[in-house]
């Protein structure tokens, strides 16, 4: 037994660009106006995305495959209703966003010369990462995989 330690995925390139779920600040005036990455879909990567979807510019959550609601799957540790704000805002159009890849693990996050935050994919054999998202640049990134 003992204290779990956050999850972060080795074989992505450039993970260490995010903050974790387990330090970023509970000052939201630190993300007003900013444009936010969240990697998880689970309870904890909404939480943070409502938490901050009131003073961001917007915010886009990544995850593996698509949202499972407590709602329709009745499993609590699916998301939950109230941590569902963001999935409602992206329904409706708004600016925020879900976003899935096949694995974090096939990622890479790169800072640009302008001092934003993107993530490519990265070639699991050579490396080699490939062009940007397009236009998908982010002040913060910040990781809620859970623990392990």
């Amino acid at each position: 037994t003992g204290l779990a330690t956050p999850y972060i995925p080795q074989k992505s390139i450039g993970i260490e660009l995010a903050d974790g779920y387990e330090s970023i600040s509970t000052d939201s005036s630190q993300f007003l106006n900013k444009t936010i990455l969240i990697l998880g879909q689970g309870n904890s990567g909404f939480e943070t995305a409502q938490s901050l979807s009131s003073v961001s510019n917007f915010i886009h959550v990544l995850g593996r495959s698509g949202v499972r609601l407590a709602t329709s799957t009745h499993y609590i540790g699916d998301v939950r209703g109230v941590n569902s704000k963001i999935v409602d805002s992206y329904q409706l159009k708004t600016l925020d966003g879900l976003l899935e890849e096949s694995g974090l693990s096939f990622l890479a996050f790169i800072k640009d010369k302008d001092n934003k935050l993107q993530f490519c994919h990265r070639d699991p054999d050579t490396n080699k990462i490939s062009e940007s998202r397009g236009n998908l640049k982010y002040d913060h990134i910040i990781r809620c995989l859970g623990f392990q």
